[in-house]
């Protein structure tokens, strides 16, 4: 069902779109092509909104972040500088 979804959404070419930790389901298989699919489709597209918890991801994605912690604003600029920030707060000893 999540792979059919995954394939609407991305057969569009919409203005915003907005992703939600879709392509964290399924086989390495179907997460590689959807990756390649994502990614053509952020090349693009002119808004690309994807929710997930994977840096990798978000770094190969996305250009800027958004950090909400409990629906609150943490931070907000460069990808990397997102990252690094939220990281240094996870793994705070």
């Amino acid at each position: 069902m999540l792979r059919l979804a995954f394939a609407i959404a991305t057969a569009r070419r919409p203005e915003i779109l907005l992703i939600d930790e879709v392509i964290g389901v399924g086989d390495a298989g179907f997460f590689d092509k959807a990756f390649a699919r994502l990614h053509r489709f952020a090349q693009r597209s002119r808004i690309l909104m994807v929710a997930a918890h994977q840096d990798e991801l978000l770094r190969r994605l996305c250009n800027k972040a958004i950090w909400l912690s409990h629906g609150t604003l943490v931070e907000y600029g460069p990808i990397e500088s997102v990252l690094g920030a939220r990281n240094r707060e996870l793994f705070r000893v």
